[in-house]
């Protein structure tokens, strides 16, 4: 059993000069240049002309004439109708009389001549709170 022991040993103490010999290898050389990532140049085109917004144009009718403030016109009522009054009568005169009478120069005048008064009423009610019927005029003094 020795044998196989002698042999492990020495097994073992070569596999671990080896890993050593290794180690220091790997640890003593410079380590390899490390090359950075660098991705592959990338070709835009160039990017399409900015066009500045413009909105189109607008068209407008020209203002409305302006027009000068003036008043409305003011219709005014007509004045209320003016009652018209009868026109006067007038008589002719009665013809003259002749007298009958023998020539004698003398000759009756005629009857003087009575004129009717212009009728002057002072409101358009005048007479109407009287109920009778006006012929005549009762006095010369009644509308003066």
């Amino acid at each position: 059993m020795g044998a196989p022991m002698a042999s492990f040993l020495v097994l073992a103490f070569s596999l671990a000069f080896v890993s050593q010999t290794t180690a220091n290898y790997f640890y003593s050389s410079p380590p390899p240049p490390v090359k950075h990532y660098s991705p592959p140049p990338v070709y835009k085109s160039p990017p399409p002309p900015v066009k500045h917004y413009s909105p189109p144009p607008v068209y407008k009718s020209p203002p409305p004439p302006v027009k000068h403030y003036s008043p409305p016109p003011v219709y005014k009522s007509p004045p209320p109708p003016v009652k018209l009054l009868p026109p006067p009568v007038y008589k002719s005169p009665p013809p003259p009389v002749l007298s009958l009478l023998p020539s004698s120069g003398l000759q009756v005048s005629p009857p003087p001549v009575k004129h009717t008064p212009l009728l002057r009423f002072t409101s358009p009610h005048h007479h109407q709170l009287n109920t009778t019927p006006l012929l005549r005029f009762t006095s010369p003094h009644h509308h003066r």
